[in-house]
């Protein structure tokens, strides 16, 4: 992982995957999310988006399926909040 956000980065990130709302909030791409890295199909380099508020980055929520459902209570998920958590000072996670 090479990406590194400033200290006092703020992450949002969106678990809510039946009505995920944090791509159309700030305008970003709904793909791809915290689905597809639970998935394995893409890092964080690829699902971690700059919003236009200053020290504010988001992941959406992606395109979610049976099996990003079935993943979000596996130990990876746990691994993956993590990895999100070493990028700035705060993580908030909005779930359902």
């Amino acid at each position: 992982m090479n990406l590194k956000l400033g200290g006092d980065e703020l992450v949002l990130v969106d678990i809510d995957l039946r009505r995920p709302m944090i791509h159309r909030t700030f305008g970003l791409n709904a793909e791809p999310g915290i689905c597809e890295a639970l998935r394995g199909e893409a890092d964080l380099n690829e699902i971690v988006q700059p919003t236009a508020i200053p020290n504010l980055s988001a992941v959406s929520a992606g395109d979610c399926d049976r099996m990003a459902i079935q993943l979000l209570g596996h130990e990876s998920t746990a691994s993956l909040l993590k990895e999100l958590r070493a990028l700035g000072e705060f993580v908030i996670v909005d779930g359902c």
